[in-house]
């Protein structure tokens, strides 16, 4: 309810606003009909944030968590840099991207942003040198890219965030490790300092 409060008060002044702006139009004065356009822009964004917060926080109370323990991340798979800034722009700052690097090529063209970099998809070992740049890989699939992290993490003075990923149905266009791979794998995992599951 709070937070539903909280959108519902931003929503109300944009909207208010913009109601000035097409009453001062109507008035003479149509500069302002450019004005209440990009208010009624702001609000039609506005929402679409907004509904997305409210559905988090319902999924978040419904599992009986807080909506503040949950991550949004918005992946930009086949977007160039501007569209990726626009969804910066929108507050989003969590931001993934599939392909090493294509999200190198975006840290760099947009590096005066405050992003946090996913990498959500396949990690080879020979692309694990741009693990640091990484806020999470959500994709740890082998002991061997595990060794390779920690190289990489040992050497850049950095603990690198990590999720493992399962591949339970053995999909073979899917990356993912093996089930059985597991029991060997998180021991050692935990045992390295650099590469950290979380």
């Amino acid at each position: 309810y709070e937070k539903g409060g909280e959108i519902a008060r931003t929503l109300s002044g944009i909207y208010a606003y913009s109601i000035r702006c097409i009453v001062d139009a109507a008035a003479g004065d149509l500069g302002k009909l450019d004005e209440a356009e990009k208010h009624i822009t702001r609000i039609a964004e506005a929402w679409k944030s907004a509904t997305t917060e409210l559905r988090i926080a319902a999924a978040a109370e419904s599992a009986g968590r807080h909506a503040e323990e949950i991550t949004l991340v918005g992946v930009t798979k086949y977007v160039d840099p501007g569209d990726a800034a626009k969804l910066v722009a929108a507050g989003c700052h969590d931001i993934g991207e599939s392909r090493p690097q294509e999200l190198w090529n975006k840290f760099e063209a947009l590096h005066s942003q405050q992003i946090r970099w996913h990498l959500v998809g396949h990690l080879q070992r020979n692309k694990a040198k741009f693990a640091p740049r990484f806020a999470l890989v959500h994709s740890l699939d082998s002991l061997r890219l595990a060794e390779a992290l920690e190289k990489v993490g040992e050497k850049a003075g950095v603990r690198l965030k990590v999720l493992v990923e399962v591949s339970l149905g053995r999909e073979p266009q899917k990356h993912g490790g093996l089930e059985e791979e597991l029991p060997e794998l998180l021991p050692r995992l935990r045992e390295m300092p650099h590469p950290e599951g979380l």
